[in-house]
């Protein structure tokens, strides 16, 4: 108990980047306190480059990611490895497997960088808090809105791989990204490998339309940041 004690004063350093995700909307420290106890919080850290779970893994907490960033990506038959997401400091991952009852993982995690992961027991959201925690309602309604806020998300991949032309599939997602930031210059979260991993396209291939498409005044780019002209 009071080594958990001890655990749970080091992530008081997180507390800022913890109440940037949705889950926690509107908490205030203490209260977030108590709820990183009632679900059983853990701070986990990770090398780059190294394992967080396994595709066909079991799943068995939710995590948000408080410093570094991690990728999701799944092999296919061949055990060609294709980027899904990346997932970055503030953001959660796995729980709509377990809410969903899935509980064997269809991707793997990876660690891009030295990273740190809160993981927490999202079986306790469903619980009664034995606590009687009085802003354990306002934790469920944070969490439908994030799993609904989530479908959305999943739905503008789907709608951005099923474009039948790589110019079409680069373009809907970096208007995807410049309506999410408000703006249309972006940074994007992958490198070029990741990017045409995501969007289902050869590397060389989404290079040369990206060169093309600066050439005709559509975008700018340098490096990872992008500027939609038109």
């Amino acid at each position: 108990m009071q080594n958990y004690c001890r655990e749970l004063k080091l992530m008081e350093q997180f507390y800022p980047v913890l109440k940037t995700n949705p889950l926690f909307r509107q908490f205030d420290d203490y209260d977030l306190a108590q709820m990183l106890n009632c679900l059983c919080a853990v701070l986990t850290e990770y090398k780059k480059g190294e394992s967080i779970l396994l595709q066909g893994g079991e799943v068995l907490k939710a995590g948000i990611i408080v410093e570094g960033s991690v990728r999701s990506h799944r092999a296919d038959v061949d055990g060609n490895s294709k980027i899904l997401s990346t997932h970055n400091v503030g953001e959660m991952f796995c729980e709509e497997l377990l809410f969903s009852g899935i509980t064997v993982s269809p991707f793997s995690l990876t660690a891009n960088g030295q990273t740190s992961i809160v993981f927490i027991d999202c079986s306790e959201i469903a619980k009664f808090c034995h606590l009687a925690c009085s802003f354990h309602s306002k934790l469920v309604a944070n969490l439908a809105r994030m799993l609904s806020e989530k479908i959305v998300r999943l739905d503008s991949k789907m709608e951005i791989v099923q474009m039948r032309t790589i110019r079409k599939k680069l373009l809907a997602y970096f208007d995807f990204l410049a309506k999410q930031e408000n703006s249309m210059t972006f940074e994007i979260p992958f490198s070029r490998q990741g990017l045409a991993d995501y969007i289902g396209a050869n590397r060389s291939a989404v290079s040369r339309e990206l060169w093309k498409m600066q050439r005709e005044g559509i975008l700018s780019f340098n490096n990872r940041c992008f500027v939609l002209e038109k």
